[in-house]
């Protein structure tokens, strides 16, 4: 499967980046393809196979010409910050305007290329996007002082 051509109906869209990575759910990991073209970022899953268990009572599998994609628009980006997934720096969360966010695993590594791309559209595609110098939390947290205020008492 060519990830470039899943994009199917949104033609007029630029595909400016696409990296095979994990949507990470509260139960559940979807392998898939991460999208980043000239509006949003685009998840397609990489097929459907659903077992039978306690949960699901019968087998189903989806078809290889139907793929299943979730969009979000790049102006809802409100910030973006490296997360660690399993003891290993290759996450990433991004947090959404309206509150909801989303963590996306990077197995093979990609995670540091997906979000220097983000931090560059701030400026044209994402002017919603928070950047404080820095996508490192534990830097994020020392340059705003929450620690030396949480240790002065004025925050709890």
């Amino acid at each position: 499967m060519d990830p470039a051509a899943v994009l199917g109906s949104n033609q007029k869209e630029e595909v400016f980046l696409t990296k095979k990575c994990q949507w990470i759910k509260t139960l559940t990991i979807r392998n898939g393809y991460i999208q980043l073209t000239s509006n949003k970022l685009i998840f397609t899953l990489d097929g459907l196979d659903q077992k039978e268990n306690h949960v699901a009572f019968m087998q189903f599998t989806l078809p290889d010409d139907r793929k299943i994609s979730k969009e979000w628009p790049l102006v809802s980006i409100k910030e973006i910050q490296k997360r660690r997934y399993i003891l290993r720096k290759t996450a990433l969360e991004v947090y959404l305007r309206d509150g909801s966010t989303l963590l996306f695993n990077f197995p093979e590594g990609d995670m540091e290329e997906v979000s220097r791309k983000l931090v560059r559209m701030r400026e044209t595609r994402c002017p919603y996007l928070v950047y404080h110098g820095t996508l490192d939390n534990k830097k994020i947290i020392d340059n705003a002082g929450l620690t030396k205020k949480w240790v002065n008492h004025e925050i709890s």
